[in-house]
């Protein structure tokens, strides 16, 4: 099937509203319209779809044939229309059609597509793929990081593996996954992996002990307090280890000097300014 450009059949369509309709609305007003108009646009038939609308004209297809229009649109740097999205995810047959494009040799907009359809749909099928991408060095760094996502939200279907390759991993990948590892299954090595990545990275405490705080383990405090002790700590640095360290039920209640840091400068321009605003 040939892709239909729909959103720029909306375009047209309201510009057409928009010309009936000169001077009751404002700019604004338009533009809190705009979802109703897109929502309504969806069930109005059209020409250029032989009378059926947006909405029917993509439901009909089988998930095989929505999928590869979705491909088609992609392909031809058509924008894809969100009926045909919303399609989709009614669509639990096209689960077997978006896995075939979790692959490295799927274009990349393509691949973002699938992979945000198929979680969509609630589809645990690709999980096994994701995890063996994050270790894949023929997928890109953002296809990587998609897959991370995904991982995370499901960390506790798969952390065992996760945790059983993580020292087989290069460094950047080992980052990536700490994201889920701390949304994952407790246990040993998990917290032994967040409190290494924590020590070794003191450029960036403030992640670190995000990761930390998140984890929820009460032993990581000592290092804590270490590192909250340490001489020409930033502000911003400062302010994250002590939430960490409140979050695990510690208290920080050390006075510190800020006033050389340009990081507390900042901060405190930008509270004065909320505050002026408000």
């Amino acid at each position: 099937m040939k892709p239909i450009d729909i959103d720029k059949l909306f375009e047209k369509h309201l510009r057409a509203v928009m010309s009936r309709n000169v001077g009751k609305f404002t700019e604004e007003e338009w533009e809190e319209k705009l979802p109703e108009l897109y929502e309504n646009f969806g069930d109005a038939p059209l020409m250029e779809l032989d009378g059926e609308s947006p909405r029917s004209y993509f439901v009909k297809l089988s998930g095989e044939e929505q999928v590869n229009l979705l491909a088609a649109y992609v392909k031809q740097g058509v924008s894809v229309p969100d009926y045909l999205c919303d399609a989709i995810m009614q669509t639990p047959a096209a689960e077997t059609a978006l896995l075939s494009l979790v692959t490295p040799k799927t274009e990349e907009e393509l691949f973002f597509f699938a992979v945000n359809l198929l979680e969509d749909l609630g589809s645990t099928a690709p999980l096994n793929t994701y995890v063996n991408g994050v270790f894949d060095s023929t997928y890109s760094i953002p296809e990587k990081e998609l897959m991370i996502e995904m991982l995370a939200v499901h960390a506790e279907m798969v952390s065992d593996e996760i945790l059983a390759r993580y020292d087989g991993a290069d460094e950047n990948t080992k980052t990536m996954l700490l994201d889920v590892i701390v949304e994952g299954k407790k246990s040993e090595k998990a917290f032994v992996i967040l409190m290494d990545a924590f020590t070794a990275h003191d450029d960036e405490l403030p992640l670190y002990a995000q990761y930390l705080s998140k984890y929820g383990d009460e032993r990581a405090l000592p290092a804590l307090y270490r590192a909250i002790e340490q001489e020409g700590l930033d502000y911003v640095s400062f302010q994250e280890l002590r939430s960490a360290i409140e979050s695990l039920g510690g208290v920080y209640e050390k006075e510190r000097d800020f006033s050389h840091d340009r990081f507390f400068h900042a901060v405190k321009n930008a509270e004065t300014e909320e505050d002026t605003v408000s």
